[in-house]
């Protein structure tokens, strides 16, 4: 699923390397298109990651893309992760995006997909 012993077999977006060291790099991206979904985890069993098959059914990642194409779209990386604070938690497996918030008294959770470079705007997204 985009990944082989390691390495990563979809599309990265180009990036400036800002800083390196043994443990991490710090990198500067360019802007990017995003399919985004804000959800109560509690919908999900709590779980953070309930959002995750609302955007996979929108790229079409487990059978029919359910956008207004409907048009396939390919799977990216690196994963990007926030939660709330000031932390930001950065892994290289699948292009994802949570973000903790509040809404009306309950704990919000902002899931996104990095969309491929071809996107170059959000209207042309499907």
């Amino acid at each position: 699923m985009g990944m082989v012993l390691g390495r990563i077999t979809v599309e990265t977006p180009e990036y400036e390397l800002i800083q390196s060291s043994n443990d991490y790099e710090i990198r500067k991206y360019a802007p990017s298109v995003l399919a985004e979904v804000t959800y109560d985890p509690s919908q999900f069993d709590g779980k953070k990651d309930g959002g995750f098959m609302v955007l996979a059914n929108y790229i079409g990642a487990l059978g029919n893309p359910q956008n207004t194409k409907p048009e396939k779209i390919a799977m990216t990386a690196p994963v990007i992760t926030k939660t709330g604070g000031g932390s930001e938690k950065i892994a290289m497996t699948a292009p994802v995006v949570t973000k903790e918030g509040s809404g009306e008294g309950k704990k919000m959770v902002t899931m996104q997909f990095v969309l491929p470079a071809k996107y170059k705007k959000a209207e042309e997204a499907p």
